[in-house]
């Protein structure tokens, strides 16, 4: 074969080659021949020599020298063409292969060798790089052709190494970067992308059509799986195309690959997918770079236009989730490689003056390294080859391609030749790292998993069990990390709550009120209001062991410890009782507020319930209590104390129950008070020195015998509980023991001491209690000296509950059933006392019309008004009551001087006014009464009582049109009066009046509509109205000109 082997460094080689006439001008060592007439003249090429010794004498001569071989290079690359210039031009790379040959004779691999060098300028176009290959083959007769430099190189058409057995490609391929592409999906377990590509280069240097199609050739050409679900050629796109494009992407992947060929399309690109809210951790970018340097010098977020965007954090904050697969690879040595292909140009074997007058180091092209690296793996393939068969090999392409084969250190980084004789040059991953630095991802990814065959292969075992174990103990930690989170929320919030929980229950003793006397004349409704004063607070006296008082205006008792118990002195146990007590709400069980400790003593603060304790009770209300009632009071404090009994934090008994434990609130509703607490109370027993100071009334007998059981059992509530039910069926006091000849001491010696029968208190109830006869005997059962006979308190309930099951289980219930009954009855007396009434008043009239002429009546109108004084009463002293009736009637008695009207007389708050008389004044009658009624009303409304400024005073008025009969009656002081139905029938209207209504009769409103027919009245029906002696009747309001109409009004 004429020629050993072609080695390739840009793009495109043709099989079939075009042989194209060509001008050439040649020149030994010894001539130098400029360049300047041959780059603007028809292609060019040149021939020069060089002899190698032992080493390089010169940079700019070699002399010639005998030696054993010689070896003749061709060479392709373009010159001149300003868009070829930045990737291979002439002037920027042709010195890297001069660079490259000396480092083969430092290294000693071709010594004894003269080198002539022949180039053509091919200007990367097709015709004339076949045109100068087969000149180069034929006439000047070269042994080895580096190039054409063009877009073949990076195409992946010149894999197949049937069609190009001689060929060796020591550059990349976009297939190459594809591989790493696919590595990099492979290591992360990602399978679906989306790519976006710009075409913007010369077809001469086209880089990412070839990409383009490398990817959508990934499922017949690797068995990656990989899945493209979106694509689009973006060159054409505009700004707002580009996020439009990115809106409709968004949703189909989140890894997007990208190919751009200039920053302005890498700019446009990261800050479209900013603005479309594709800058978070969710979405993954990889750009990927043919001989590009990362992210470029400089970095793609620098704006180096000189009017900067402002867009260079936003860019750079994208940079963040950018990862760039590249196949330039950076070395320490890249700054002098760069200035010998400067310095090379312009000497030996090319002498351009004219080059690089102007360039640095950074405008050597960035195939340069690759061109260096085509000369030298030439030169360690041509030592292998020579090594093994001689000075034959020279011409031997396939044996100098099998040659190829290898690793070596090349100066574009570290160069694997595959078995394809093709480069495969690791690709460089690059991130961005937080901290703004630029740094290689290869230090990060070590191990894309290219092997020397260029298949892919699975990670090294070692690597693969690494990264599973540092996934394994990264897991580890952040579960650890998390538990250990949750762990410290969990205290942390308990540790919140207990705090909060314990400042519920600690009161200031600043919080506490005492009784003002504005409170000390508050009362309690009961059913019997003449005795209800003695169980309000205003008639509690503050004892030794008790306080009333108030806390947020609530009252409440206040109950005194013993001053031996200290803050210090409460443990945990004690703070999560007083945290129980404090949520504690039970039906039964007295509200406990919390502990006043800084004040001279402990103080337990409990809900105060306004008809006090039992035994008030039964010394109040003896007589109104009934056996259905008695027997539901009992199973309240049963149900009570089953709630303490089953509780642990109590510790499952009271300890200290008597009837002042007792208490009892306005629905009749009994409570559980002065429960746990069981470190105070210890405090206070630790105080009683002999056993005359233990126990009381309700104590068991074996409490009374053993001080080791003063904190209380069970069956002692049991035994206490007996003692009270005593005291409700009988309504007696404990013990009976105001009737009783013995003191408490006496009878606490005989309970103590014992007995055949026991000492117990005297069960005498009245028969008409009607009381279930299995009553007394439970309670019998309670106080059995033996705590093992008594029932357990489960046992009490049932037995109670069987009692009450044949009668309303609710106490409320029962009593509203026993005041619809008496409700009945009373309206049943009423009704007789009405018809008497009515009968007596028929006999007056009669009376009345036979003392005077009936023409004496006349039609008029009556006024009443009423009915506040009560209400205010007792909160005023008599003298206070006369000032606010004197500045009322005063205010009154000016609007009726303003009317026609004659004011009758006034009746405690009652004012009774009469127009028509004695005066006549025709039909105007009814309009002076509601123009005087209207007055009243805005009056009231800005009244204010001079000793209660916060009392608002309200009036009723009833109006009712008729005739009456008037005149002067009486001896001693004689005076103007009215009579009549006319009378009695505005006095109802009144009555039934609402406050700061105008209520009028059928009959007023009659005048209104059809006699006075004046629309400035507006009525509103009221339906139907019981009126005493007269029966239902329709009644009507008077509208106020501000008032609303609700029901629909009548114009009058």
């Amino acid at each position: 074969m004429l020629i050993s082997t072609i080695f390739l460094f840009s793009v495109i080689l043709f099989a079939n080659f075009k042989v194209v006439e060509a001008q050439s001008v040649t020149s030994t060592t010894t001539t130098r021949t400029s360049t300047t007439t041959s780059i603007t003249a028809s292609p060019v090429a040149i021939t020069s020599a060089v002899t190698t010794g032992p080493r390089l004498q010169s940079t700019t001569l070699f002399p010639p020298t005998t030696t054993l071989r010689k070896i003749k290079v061709g060479m392709l690359i373009p010159n001149g063409k300003t868009e070829l210039e930045g990737i291979i031009g002439y002037s920027l790379s042709a010195g890297a292969i001069i660079v490259a040959l000396e480092q083969i004779i430092k290294d000693g691999l071709l010594p004894n060798t003269n080198f002539t060098f022949v180039w053509y300028f091919d200007q990367c176009d097709e015709s004339l790089s076949a045109g100068y290959t087969s000149k180069l083959i034929k006439e000047d007769q070269v042994d080895v052709i580096v190039g054409p430099a063009c877009t073949a190189l990076m195409s992946s058409d010149l894999d197949d190494k049937t069609r190009y057995p001689t060929l060796t490609l020591n550059a990349a391929t976009t297939w190459s970067i594809v591989i790493a592409l696919i590595s990099v999906f492979q290591q992360y377990g990602w399978n679906e992308f989306a790519f976006f590509y710009t075409i913007r280069r010369s077809e001469l240097v086209a880089r990412c059509s070839a990409v383009q199609s490398d990817i959508n050739d990934i499922p017949s050409r690797s068995q990656a799986n990989m899945t493209l679900v979106y694509k689009r050629n973006i060159s054409n796109d505009t700004y707002d195309q580009l996020k439009t494009v990115l809106g409709t992407m968004k949703t189909k992947a989140r890894i997007i690959v990208a190919c751009l060929e200039n920053n302005v399309d890498r700019r446009s690109f990261m800050l479209a997918a900013s603005q479309m809210k594709l800058d978070t951790d969710e979405y993954v970018y990889i750009f990927i770079e043919t001989k590009k340097q990362g992210f470029g010098v400089p970095p793609l977020w620098i704006d180096t236009n000189t009017t900067n965007s402002g867009d260079d954090e936003v860019i750079h904050k994208m940079c963040d989730n950018l990862l760039v697969i590249d196949s330039e690879i950076n070395n320490d040595t890249i700054d002098e490689f760069r200035g010998k292909v400067l310095q090379n140009i312009h000497e030996w074997p090319f002498y351009c003056d004219t080059c690089n007058l102007n360039a640095t180091k950074n405008s050597v092209t960035v195939n340069a390294p690759s061109l260096a690296d085509v000369f030298y793996n030439y030169g360690l393939s041509l030592n292998r080859s020579i090594a093994s068969y001689g000075e034959a090999a020279i011409k031997n392409g396939t044996l100098l391609s099998l040659n190829s084969k290898g690793e070596f250190a090349g100066f574009s980084g570290r160069v694997i030749m595959n078995e394809r004789v093709k480069s495969s040059q690791q690709p460089t991953k690059t991130k961005l790292r937080v901290f703004g630095r630029l740094e290689r991802a290869s230090d990060l990814f070590p191990d894309l998993f290219v092997t020397l065959t260029g298949a892919l292969a699975q990670p090294h075992s070692s690597n693969k069990n690494l990264v599973y174990v540092i996934i394994g103990i990264a897991l580890i930690l952040a579960v650890i990390v998390f538990i250990t989170w949750i762990i410290y929320l969990v205290v942390r919030n308990r540790t919140r709550e207990m705090q909060r929980l314990d400042a519920l229950w600690q009161i200031h003793y600043t919080q506490l009120a005492t009784k003002t006397e504005k409170e000390s004349i508050r009362s309690v409704r009961s059913i019997q209001s003449h005795q209800s004063n003695s169980s309000t607070m205003s008639h509690k006296r503050n004892t030794d062991n008790i306080n009333f008082c108030y806390l947020n205006n609530l009252p409440v008792i206040a109950r005194k410890h013993s001053p031996k118990f200290v803050p210090d002195d409460i443990t945990e146990q004690d703070r999560q009782q007083f945290r129980f007590m404090r949520q504690l709400d039970h039906a039964n069980l007295n509200k406990f507020w919390g502990l006043c400790y800084d004040s001279a003593q402990f103080l337990s603060v409990w809900q105060y319930c306004e008809r006090g304790t039992l035994n008030e009770v039964i010394e109040l209300y003896s007589m109104s209590l009934d056996g259905f009632i008695l027997t539901s009071m009992i199973r309240d404090i049963c149900e009570g104390l089953m709630a303490i009994h089953n509780s642990t934090i109590l510790h499952n008994c009271h300890g200290s129950l008597t009837s002042n434990c007792i208490l009892v609130n306005d629905r009749w509703q009994l409570k559980v008070q002065y429960y746990g607490l069981h470190s105070l109370r210890a405090a206070q027993h630790s105080t009683e020195h002999n056993d005359s100071q233990i126990g009381n009334l309700w104590t068991a007998p074996e409490i009374l015998r053993d001080r080791e059981l003063l904190m209380g059992t069970q069956k002692a509530d049991i035994y206490s509980f007996a003692i009270i039910c005593s005291e409700i069926v009988t309504r007696k006091v404990a013990w009976n023991l105001a009737d009783s000849n013995e003191n408490e001491d006496q009878i606490l010696y005989r309970i103590r001491r014992g007995g055949n029968p026991p000492s117990r208190p005297t069960l005498s109830i009245d028969p008409a209690l009607e009381l279930n006869a299995a009553l007394p005997h439970l309670i019998q059962d309670c106080w059995q000296e033996e705590p093992e006979r008594r029932p357990k308190v489960q046992m009490v309930r049932d037995a109670l509950k069987s009692m009450l099951s044949s009668k309303a289980t609710n106490l409320m219930d029962y009593i509203f059933t026993l005041l619809e009954n008496n409700a009945a009855e009373l309206e049943q007396d009423v009704e007789e006392r009405t018809k008497e009434l009515v009968l007596e008043k028929k006999k007056a009239d009669i009376l009345l019309y036979r003392l005077l002429p009936r023409m004496v009546a006349d039609k008029l109108n009556i006024f009443f008004g009423c009915g506040f004084i009560y209400y205010i009463s007792w909160r005023s002293t008599p003298l206070q009551v006369v000032n606010l009736l004197n500045d009322l009637y005063t205010t009154f008695d000016m609007i009726i001087d303003q009317h026609g009207v004659y004011k009758v007389e006034t009746i405690g708050d009652g004012l009774h006014v009469v127009s028509g008389l004695p005066v006549r004044n025709g039909d105007e009658h009814v309009k002076e009464i509601i123009e005087m009624s209207f007055g009243f009303l805005r009056s009231i409304k800005a009244f204010k009582v001079a000793h209660l400024p916060d009392y608002q005073i309200n009036i009723r008025v009833g109006i009712h049109t008729g005739p009456c009969v008037a005149g002067v009656v009486g001896l001693t002081a004689p005076r103007y009066c009215v009579f009549g139905d006319t009378v009695n029938l505005a006095a109802r209207m009144e009555s039934s009046s609402k406050p700061g209504r105008i209520h009028i009769s059928a009959e007023t409103n009659r005048y209104l509509t059809e006699i006075l027919k004046d629309n400035h009245y507006r009525t509103e029906s009221r339906g139907e109205v019981m009126i005493k002696g007269s029966g239902p009747a329709e009644t009507f309001f008077l509208l106020s000109p501000d008032e609303p109409n609700t029901n629909g009004s009548t114009d009058a």
